[in-house]
Order: C-alpha cells, then sequence, then structure tokens
C-alpha cells in the first residue's frame, strides 16, 4: 500500500512538473451599447439602439519552444451575437445578426520573462453570417437569411500569467471577410475580448 501510495505521489509531481503544452481559453466581450432618442416636430419621437455580445472558445497545442518564443497551432470558435432596433410611436423594428467564425491558425507567444507575455495570431476558415429581420406593427413579420463565406483573421493580445494552470487574457481580432455582413459596412469585423486561460 505504502508503495502504491509513493508512486502515486510520485507520478502527481512529475505530471505538476512535467511541460504544459496545451491551452484552454474562455474569452468574452460586450459591443458598445447605444440608445438615441429623435424627436420628430408633428409626429411620434424615434428610439434607436444597439448592443453585442461576444464568446470564443479556443485550443492551443505547442508546436515549437525556442528562447525567442512559442508557436502554437491554435482552434478557435468565435460568436457574435448583435441585437438593433427601432421604436417610433407603436412601431417596433428590429434586426438580429448572430455570426459564428472558425478560423484555425497559430499563436506566436513572446515572452517578457515576467508573468507578462504577449502574442499574435493569425488563421483563416470560415465565417457564417445570420440575419434576422422583426417588424412589430400590429402584425409579426419576420424573415431570415443565412450567408457562408470565406474568413481571415489577425490580431494579437496579452497574456497574464496568475499560477502554473491558470492566466488571464485580453486581445483584440480583426476577421475580414464579405463586406456588408455582420452589421459592418466593410470588411473587417473587429472584436475586443476578455477572459481565463487553463494551461496543461
Amino acid at each position: 500500500m505504502k508503495t502504491v501510495l509513493l508512486l502515486a505521489v510520485v507520478g502527481a509531481n512529475a505530471f505538476a512538473q512535467g511541460p504544459q503544452n496545451r491551452d484552454w481559453s474562455f474569452l468574452a466581450g460586450a459591443g458598445s451599447a447605444s440608445g438615441v432618442i429623435v424627436n420628430n416636430p408633428g409626429g411620434p419621437a424615434t428610439l434607436s439602439g444597439s448592443t453585442s455580445f461576444t464568446v470564443q472558445f479556443s485550443f492551443g497545442e505547442q508546436l515549437v519552444s525556442t528562447k525567442a518564443g512559442a508557436l502554437y497551432l491554435e482552434l478557435p470558435q468565435t460568436f457574435v451575437f448583435a441585437l438593433s432596433g427601432t421604436v417610433q410611436g407603436s412601431t417596433l423594428t428590429s434586426l438580429d445578426r448572430n455570426s459564428w467564425y472558425f478560423t484555425p491558425g497559430v499563436r506566436f507567444r513572446v515572452p517578457t520573462g515576467t508573468r507578462f507575455s504577449f502574442y499574435g495570431v493569425l488563421g483563416g476558415g470560415l465565417a457564417t453570417f445570420n440575419e434576422r429581420d422583426n417588424t412589430i406593427n400590429g402584425q409579426i413579420v419576420a424573415s431570415s437569411h443565412t450567408s457562408f463565406h470565406p474568413a481571415l483573421e489577425t490580431g494579437g493580445g496579452i497574456d497574464v500569467r496568475i499560477s502554473r494552470w491558470l492566466s488571464l487574457r485580453g486581445e483584440g481580432r480583426d476577421f475580414i471577410s464579405a463586406a456588408g455582413f455582420g452589421g459592418t459596412s466593410g470588411h473587417n469585423h473587429v472584436i475586443f475580448l476578455a477572459g481565463v486561460a487553463f494551461h496543461f
């Protein structure tokens, strides 16, 4: 029995001291919410507003480690939920825009000799854009449209190590895809995120 316990302690210690080549990260971000009231002379006032929320789940596998930094294979999935609406008198018009990005690629982490490190990301894959229109004025009319497009991803961030197993992350990413989708007029879909990463 003592031998089994000794082997268990030694194995756990070896695992704890072993290299950490993988990480899971869970990040989230809220887009700017706005509300504007416009007074129309001789007519009802118009209220408009918008808000958005983003979540990302990512897995990283270290490929190469050197003194200059470490290169990771990264598999991120990013979900963007956006809602905008306009109220004029008794008329309500709303638009839901949901986007999904799957952009496998690489992440290069640059150490600083402290708990802080910096990284850049580059990837490419698929973007899905879904738009749903709702109009309420005594009746409900809903229409939905989904589009699939290739997407290129680039960005960077900062990692703050809290313990051997846990770190805090903050980053910005730009998904370059079809113009006019996801609530943007151009090709760039920029998001900012913060969250945690687990290392093992």
